[in-house]
């Protein structure tokens, strides 16, 4: 794998897009800290929900691999 240094990994942390929009937001009164909370609460179950799910699926057909990967 690659290895950061932590300085780099903070600086670029700085400049997260999310983040940056958030606090935009939220000096702007667009976003409270309670909702941004909700938002994060519901966005974590709805992954874990897909998560699940994907782990109950069956696998797909082998010919299956390569659907939408390639223009037909």
């Amino acid at each position: 794998g690659v290895h950061r240094k932590l300085d780099d990994v903070k600086a670029w942390q700085q400049r997260d897009p999310v983040m940056r929009l958030v606090q935009a937001m939220q000096e702007q009164n667009m976003l409270d800290n309670v909702t941004y909370t909700a938002m994060g609460d519901e966005i974590k179950q709805i992954i874990k929900l897909a998560v699940k799910d994907a782990k109950q699926a069956e696998f797909p057909a082998a010919d299956a691999l390569l659907k939408y990967v390639y223009c037909e």
